[in-house]
């Protein structure tokens, strides 16, 4: 499996991931950096310009993701434990 090439669309791609449609000011936020930067990181992409990333946001960034994946999963056990216990519930009445 070829790995990814880590750049802008990838870095927007883990935003809205992580963020929404609005991603770029939380993201900031959370890298520490102005909003700004992000906004430069990204429209220097739109046009086709290269644009370093810090190698040191890359683990932030996976992190970030791990850590919304596994609260996912655990609202959706969550969420799927108590929904059995409401049709058990209307069934058993």
């Amino acid at each position: 499996m070829e790995q990814p090439q880590l750049n802008v669309a990838l870095l927007a791609r883990a935003g809205a991931a992580l963020y929404g449609q609005d991603w770029q000011s939380p993201l900031a936020r959370h890298l520490g950096v102005s909003d700004r930067t992000i906004r430069r990181m990204v429209q220097a992409a739109r046009e086709g310009r290269d644009y370093t990333i810090p190698p040191g946001w890359w683990p932030e960034v996976t992190a970030e993701l791990k850590k919304a994946v596994r609260e996912h999963q655990l609202r959706a056990r969550e969420a799927a434990e108590v929904g059995q216990l409401l049709e058990d519930a209307a069934g058993g009445g």
